[in-house]
């Protein structure tokens, strides 16, 4: 759990099919979301997020889009929509990923030693939230672990 793998998992990424990072981000959006979320961003994910919206074979990850926070891809809209229709979701999680079975997000209430938050795989609804499993890793481990297993597809 370093920010070694996070750097290594950036790098794979671009070797991977339908790669595309979209420069979608100024200071001032990530200030924006900073104060959104009442919290300072971890290392790892404001540096994820700083790059732009990145997509990785058919994966798309939430961003944090400067001034458009409408669609569901945006952190800011995707948790103001889940308030909106009354689903739970509980403080200090950020949508990461969203998958089939569940949407994977960074909890910030359950720091590594470096101080990044860990992954949980959820999925909200209005009566609860939903937790399928805690792990152990950051972003960096997440990210690496994910395009390793895209890759080894590829082959």
């Amino acid at each position: 759990m370093s920010y070694a793998n996070y750097k290594k998992a950036m790098e794979l990424a671009k070797a991977l099919p339908g790669y595309k990072i979209y420069d979608c981000c100024s200071t001032k959006a990530m200030d924006e979301l900073e104060d959104y979320l009442g919290f300072e961003l971890s290392k790892q994910h404001y540096d994820f997020l700083r790059r732009g919206a990145l997509e990785v074979n058919g994966n798309i990850f939430c961003a944090n889009f400067d001034d458009a926070h409408y669609t569901s891809m945006d952190i800011i809209a995707n948790l103001e929509m889940n308030k909106n229709n009354n689903l739970t979701v509980e403080d200090k999680f950020v949508p990461l990923l969203e998958e089939e079975e569940w949407i994977n997000y960074l909890d910030y209430n359950k720091l590594t030693k470096d101080g990044e938050p860990t992954v949980v795989y959820a999925w909200p609804t209005s009566d609860e939230f939903i937790i399928f499993e805690r792990t152990n890793q950051d972003l960096g481990d997440f990210l690496l672990e994910l395009f390793e297993e895209i890759k080894h597809l590829e082959l």
